[in-house]
């Protein structure tokens, strides 16, 4: 596993970029030299494809481009989806009428258990209490009676 607080040389830094950049998994990289995916993502980022780090990289050049280059890096920002309550309570209606909650989740595309939260929101009378999750003593000693009741009796 992981150790902490090691420190690694360029080379080896280079050498794990390399095993990435030659087709393997991040995460048989990171297994074979013991740290974590993540290292090896910051190892990228902070080496990068040539091999020199960030700021030996952009040495010299207009700081325009250097802010244009990484801006087209970046991951797009993806909205968060936002559903109406009709949208919701279709849902809701089509869960009670017996749909299958999977299909329905596959259809929306949204998780299975968005589709029971919004199931419950509309039909809130049909949620199961979950109690406290603490079972009584007596009703430990009802179950330890009964169990008694059917050994007795064969």
């Amino acid at each position: 596993m992981p150790r902490r607080c090691r420190r690694f040389s360029k080379e080896f830094k280079l050498a794990a970029i390399e095993q990435v950049w030659g087709g393997k998994s991040v995460a048989e990289v990171a297994a074979a030299c013991e740290v974590y995916q993540s290292g090896i993502y910051r190892w990228i980022g902070e080496l990068g494809q040539d091999g020199k780090k960030a700021a030996e990289r952009t040495a010299g050049l207009d700081a325009e481009f250097v802010q244009e280059r990484e801006e087209s890096r970046r991951r797009p920002v993806f909205r968060r989806r936002t559903f109406t309550k009709a949208q919701k309570m279709q849902v809701a209606q089509q869960v009670a009428k017996g749909r299958r909650v999977a299909e329905i989740a596959e259809q929306y595309k949204v998780c299975h258990e968005l589709v029971y939260r919004w199931y419950y929101q509309a039909y809130p009378e049909r949620k199961k209490d979950k109690g406290s999750g603490k079972v009584s003593w007596a009703v430990v000693e009802a179950r330890l009676a009964r169990n008694e009741e059917k050994g007795d009796g064969k």
